[in-house]
């Protein structure tokens, strides 16, 4: 059994940064990965694919050939890269050859017609579930566009729309969060209710406010519509931020059932320093344990308090930094008590 992640989201969500950051991520807590890019008209990556789609199809081919243009090929890719499903599967295969592998990440183009209408990618990912592969869908939105009322309610909207075509495990992310520390004066409400989804009904003033009297009823529909099949909430995340890292891979984890098969490095946070009284579990999947700070209401820690918190964070920092320094100190001294030892033998 495989496990992974299905990254979209629309141009400019953060897609490339947040893969970039999960790399990065991963191999500081030992977790191997293979990252594959899906997305045929990026010019520049942060990270290193170890597959890539550009190497079995060029989009300037595809738009110079097939007379296409740049939205369209890109679907064309996606419908190419299904009839060459094998392809994605060797590469996958070869991969794993290399070391123990059973996570993938996978980079999808922006494009909104391939999680509404476009089946090429459903059928590329219902094709390797069936291949015992457990996904999840992690959408990423730009938090910044959720402060315009009738812009959360379409992202709302978007995101209910591919939860439902794609069927699978999904994770909505709002991205750049730490951005909102500027624009707290903006919002109508507290961040909680824009992640929570609930009670959208407080919108409908300020909506009605925003449009002609003719758009109220389809306001309340829209609304309506979304609470009836209350299926989308929002995490929040920093790439930047370990912990909010740390706590979007659990929920995405939890989401997947995923157990590493391998022995994964220790922890950047103690967790024997945590009150085990409070019934906190075990970090899963050899995740830090997240510390007693992270039960701060989103509100607090990215709008009003940002500086406190971030004060606080690089404080664990510098202890963290001195903990590390220490055991290297105590273990370069334990090496010279050694080799003094074998010398006088």
């Amino acid at each position: 059994m495989g496990f992974g992640q299905v990254v979209i989201g629309p141009p400019g969500s953060g897609k490339t940064t947040y893969c970039w950051g999960l790399q990065q991520y991963f191999k500081a807590i030992s977790r191997p990965l293979i990252i594959i890019n899906l997305d045929p008209a990026v010019e520049e990556l942060k990270y290193q694919p170890n597959i890539d789609i550009r190497d079995l199809i060029e989009l300037n081919e595809v738009m110079k050939f097939k007379n296409l243009g740049p939205n369209g090929s890109i679907l064309f890719c996606l419908e190419y890269l299904e009839e060459n499903f094998d392809w994605l599967l060797e590469k996958i295969k070869s991969n794993q050859l290399n070391q123990e592998i059973d996570y993938i990440v996978m980079d999808l183009p922006g494009q909104v017609e391939i999680l509404t209408d476009h089946q090429s990618l459903k059928n590329i990912l219902n094709r390797l579930e069936k291949l015992d592969w457990r996904l999840a869908a992690v959408q990423l939105t730009d938090s910044t566009h959720i402060i315009d009322p009738a812009k959360y309610i379409a992202i709302v909207l978007l995101n209910l729309k591919s939860m439902l075509n794609l069927g699978m495990p999904h994770i909505n992310v709002l991205t750049k969060i730490d951005l909102l520390k500027d624009l707290g004066d903006q919002f109508k409400l507290r961040l909680e209710f824009y992640t929570q989804v609930q009670d959208l009904s407080y919108l409908l003033p300020i909506l009605d406010s925003q449009t002609t009297p003719k758009f109220s009823k389809l306001n309340r529909v829209i609304i309506e519509l979304i609470e009836d099949f209350n299926l989308v909430g929002f995490e929040t995340l920093c790439v930047e931020d370990k912990i909010s890292m740390t706590k979007l891979i659990l929920a995405i984890d939890k989401a997947l059932g995923y157990y590493p098969s391998q022995p994964l490095s220790k922890p950047s946070f103690d967790s024997s320093s945590q009150d085990q009284s409070l019934g906190e579990s075990p970090p899963l999947a050899g995740l830090p344990a997240l510390p007693p700070e992270t039960m701060l209401e989103i509100q607090e820690r990215w709008i009003d308090f940002p500086e406190l918190y971030q004060q606080h964070q690089r404080e664990i920092w510098a202890q963290e930094a001195d903990m590390v320094f220490e055991e290297a100190t105590r273990k370069s001294q334990l090496e010279a008590i050694q080799r003094a030892q074998c010398e006088k033998q």
